[in-house]
């Protein structure tokens, strides 16, 4: 018979077999027909399979598309079938989650092209992952996402989407949670994560850098230096003053559009927000994501801003 996989949700092995021959509740097989490397691979087969009085089976481990057409007849003895069919069930899923996506998510490598990018931007989007939009276009907000789905997923967080992160956009079924309620601005520190959460629920999550724990010194209005650690603080705070200015002149630099919420720290935008601490304590965003959090008042005079290790 011919098999072919098309559309994978990420690298596995398709098994065609004796229909029975193997435990329905066994979600692994000892032979392969297919072998796919990679998320949204399309990969055909000739395959030689005995059947039983039921025909065969035909099993995927990672979940793909699969077409089969029998290409020539067996006409051996059946092979026996000590299992039984299995149960066809529809699959739960938990309330709020998505399921896999209606098409898989590739790898943008070079050559990919907008309509590849604009599927990894939606799938960021429809889990959470604040980017600017779906347009195709692998700019700095579709660099953040991957990078704070990367650290939400425990995967190295280097802001490319490669096979390994694909995949596990195809297969993440749930958007994040965080075990808070109300609505704040959580800021998650072990994680450098952000998340603006409404109603208990995380609505979007974005990458930060907060302080980078190192010492250094600064003048104050009188000339003085003064010794100090980089050290974002801990707790819930209250945002208490904001500055709709592109470049607000702080005691430490330029902050963009900055959101204070305890002594002097604030969450600002910034041309630069790496995978890592790096602040002197403030809470670092894409200027793109900070001009969101303006446009949706998502961090409002008096709300809750919640940092935690």
């Amino acid at each position: 018979m011919n098999v072919t996989a098309t559309e994978s949700l990420a690298d596995g092995y398709v098994s065609v077999t004796p229909a029975g021959s193997n435990d329905p509740a066994d979600k692994r097989r000892t032979t392969s027909s297919l072998n796919l490397v990679r998320a949204a691979q399309t990969l055909p087969n000739h395959t030689t399979v005995a059947v039983s009085a039921r025909g065969f089976d035909v099993f995927t481990q990672k979940g793909t598309h699969l077409i089969a057409d029998v290409a020539g007849y067996y006409l051996g003895t059946p092979v026996a079938a000590p299992f039984g069919p299995p149960a066809n069930q529809l699959p739960t899923l938990a309330a709020g989650c998505l399921g896999h996506p209606g098409a898989p998510v590739a790898a943008v490598v070079t050559g990919s092209g907008p309509a590849n990018v604009a599927r990894g931007q939606q799938r960021l989007l429809d889990l959470g992952f604040w980017l600017a939009g779906a347009d195709g276009s692998f700019g700095v907000t579709t660099r953040q996402a991957v990078m704070a789905f990367q650290k939400w997923s425990g995967l190295p967080a280097s802001g490319n989407l490669d096979e390994v992160t694909a995949a596990r956009l195809n297969t993440v079924q749930c958007r994040p949670t965080t075990g808070v309620s109300g609505d704040l601005f959580l800021v998650d520190k072990s994680d450098q994560l952000g998340f603006i959460v409404r109603n208990g629920r995380a609505e979007w999550v974005l990458n930060v850098s907060t302080g980078g724990d190192y010492d250094y010194t600064w003048r104050d209005s009188r000339g003085n230096l003064i010794p100090d650690k980089a050290v974002t603080p801990t707790g819930t705070h209250r945002v208490y003053r904001v500055h709709d200015e592109p470049r607000y002149d702080g005691s430490l630099g330029v902050l963009y559009r900055p959101r204070f919420f305890v002594g002097g720290v604030a969450v600002h935008g910034a041309p630069s927000v790496p995978n890592y601490p790096a602040s002197h304590g403030c809470v670092r965003v894409t200027n793109q994501a900070m001009d969101m959090i303006w446009a949706t008042d998502a961090m409002p005079m008096r709300s809750t801003v919640v940092v935690r290790d």
